[in-house]
């Protein structure tokens, strides 16, 4: 459920502003999943998993298709993305982390995403990545609509895309 003045508001806002708002209309992402320039979005709350368990459950969403964790390649992208994760989070969520698909585990320092699309864009929280500790080679989105980079074992919420 969206909550009053959410999600929907802001797709108004970028269409109303006349920002490449699709003609086509949602009714082609299965139930439960938002619709936004030729993808499909699913935020899942629960269960909360690791980042490959998370990836693992998105590609078997859906059968016939293969989502994967979200990639973002812009800040209109990320701001989406984020808006959907705050609509759809338990309220009791303060600063927290969902996945998305960037990740190292592969190679140190090579950031990648899941469903090997390119982009250019980043946005991350001042000092990311740092691989403080052990093993942070997954990448998470936190409520500001940074990214942080985190330890892939972790149990989170997560963003599908289709």
């Amino acid at each position: 459920m969206i909550r009053k003045g959410g999600l929907a508001t802001i797709f108004l806002i970028i269409c109303g502003l006349g920002q490449l708002c699709d003609a086509q209309v949602e009714a082609q992402c299965p139930p439960h999943w938002t619709f936004w320039r030729r993808h499909c979005y699913r935020f899942i709350n629960n269960p909360r998993l690791s980042w490959l368990s998370a990836e693992q459950y998105c590609n078997r969403l859906v059968p016939g298709e293969l989502p994967h964790l979200v990639s973002i390649d812009s800040e209109l992208e990320n701001t989406i993305v984020r808006a959907l994760v705050d609509n759809l989070r338990e309220p009791s969520s303060a600063r927290r982390h969902s996945w998305m698909g960037y990740n190292e585990i592969v190679r140190e320092r090579n950031w990648v995403w899941s469903d090997q699309s390119r982009s250019y864009y980043s946005k991350w929280e001042r000092g990311q990545p740092n691989n403080s500790g052990v093993d942070q080679d997954c990448g998470g989105l936190i409520n500001s609509g940074a990214w942080d980079d985190l330890v892939c074992s972790l149990r989170l919420p997560f963003t599908c895309k289709m």
